[in-house]
């Protein structure tokens, strides 16, 4: 946006310039030369007043229109930057969605990664019980459990990490610069710090840690901490 600007700032400071060189050169060569001939003199003498004033309306007026067109530029680039990042947030939670998840570059890589800083390590989480919290408490009280646990899990890491709502009670948390002993202990305060009184039912969490090896795919990475995670639950219920 600031280059489309600053491409227009030029376009129109070069027609400014041509119209006052144009304006200078007729008056130089036309009128100035008539001033003090022939019957018309008066008329020539008020065009020739008129002038300077004339230059400086049209500076006045170049100088407007850059700045509204600038500020129209700025209203449509911070619209659009609203709508993305609504686009790219989990309304409810705050944490991203799967639509900033599945965003790849021009290489089919997932975009995100970009400004992350391996070794990297995913951690696919999943409430125990969810459809229970919402059948017998609401949806409402199971819309504050999922607020509760994204509020947890983002007192514990860091802005160079990555809490993703990856499905309905189901969160991917990609950790930059973390291996599996660090993710464990970041999960172990997360578990601590669910179970307080903010919500009315006791939470309970299974989740899947996988640490990438240097270039793996993501998905194959997200897909192994999946299996990681079910396994968890299964040894739950027996």
């Amino acid at each position: 946006m600031d280059l489309r600007l600053k491409k227009l700032r030029k376009v129109m400071n070069l027609l400014y310039i041509i119209i006052a060189l144009i304006t200078g050169t007729c008056y130089f060569l036309i009128i100035e030369p008539k001033l003090y001939r022939g019957r018309h003199r008066i008329i020539l003498m008020s065009f020739a007043g008129l002038l300077p004033g004339s230059l400086l309306l049209l500076a006045w007026i170049h100088s407007c229109l850059i700045k509204g067109v600038a500020r129209q530029m700025r209203a449509v680039e911070e619209e659009r930057t609203m709508y993305r990042d609504c686009a790219l947030k989990d309304a409810l939670t705050g944490a991203y969605s799967r639509l900033y998840y599945e965003m790849k570059d021009g290489q089919g890589r997932h975009a995100f990664l970009a400004d992350m800083y391996e070794p990297l390590t995913v951690i696919l989480i999943d409430i125990d019980g969810f459809k229970y919290i919402n059948d017998s408490y609401g949806h409402l009280e199971g819309d504050k459990v999922l607020q509760h646990i994204v509020h947890a899990i983002q007192e514990n890491i860091t802005e160079n990490d990555r809490l993703i709502r990856y499905g309905g009670d189901e969160f991917l948390l990609v950790l930059s610069s973390c291996d599996e002993r660090k993710s464990d202990l970041l999960m172990t305060k997360v578990d601590q710090s669910i179970n307080d009184n903010t919500v009315k039912t006791p939470i309970g969490l299974s989740y899947g840690i996988y640490r990438l090896d240097l270039g793996e795919n993501l998905e194959a990475a997200v897909g192994k901490a999946d299996k990681i995670m079910y396994t968890k639950k299964r040894l739950k219920k027996k």
